[in-house]
């Protein structure tokens, strides 16, 4: 009965695990004050919100880095209340996701932008590590004619795995064989003491 407990409650973990290996994130970002102040370049309150989905990670000389990336391959969501679309250059490496060490957060990789349109409009976020303060790495920025123009604006992003929906199901099936054994031990089948003649 024990090794039925333990083998179920096991089930459990594995199957949480498995809870962040998701292929789409939720991702929200707004004005950053902190980096507004180091920058001088805010002038309206900006936000978004919506999913990005991404291909597998891969470890790819185009990034420049021997550890893996998650390449954004479309993003849905608004942007100050207008509907994004991905829009990545032809010809241009597509933005990507990576973990961040130690923290082990979500970020969007450094150098190439996460490029979108809204409202008719080009904009790229860029996490662009060092240029702010702490915290204030990201910032969106707005194309036009294939040129970045002046005026960056902090952003704060988060960015959050999206659970699969059937690592919901088998987590629950999982969660029902750990009650069942529960229940099973409480009440266990009676012994059939047979007929004496």
């Amino acid at each position: 009965m024990k090794s039925l407990l333990f083998a179920a409650l096991f089930s459990v973990l594995l199957f949480s695990s498995g809870l962040a290996r998701a292929d789409e994130y939720s991702f929200s970002f707004s004005t950053d004050p902190v980096g507004c102040t180091f920058t001088g370049t805010c002038s309206t309150v900006t936000q978004g919100s919506g999913i990005f989905t991404t291909g597998a990670p891969v470890v790819s000389s185009a990034y420049g880095v021997s550890f893996p990336v998650s390449p954004i391959l479309a993003m849905s969501g608004q942007f100050d209340g207008s509907a994004t679309t991905l829009a990545t250059p032809a010809g241009s490496v597509a933005g990507a996701l990576f973990v961040q060490s130690p923290s082990n957060t979500l970020a969007i990789f450094q150098g190439f932008p996460i490029v979108f349109t809204a409202d008719g409009l080009t904009w790229g976020l860029f996490n662009t590590d060092g240029l702010g303060p702490p915290g204030t790495a990201t910032f969106i920025e707005q194309s036009i004619g294939g040129v970045w123009q002046p005026g960056i604006q902090p952003v704060d992003v988060n960015i959050v795995a999206v659970p699969e929906p059937e690592t919901f199901g088998m987590a629950l099936f999982a969660l029902m064989a750990v009650v069942a054994a529960m229940g099973f031990k409480r009440n266990p089948v009676p012994q059939s003491r047979g007929f004496k003649l």
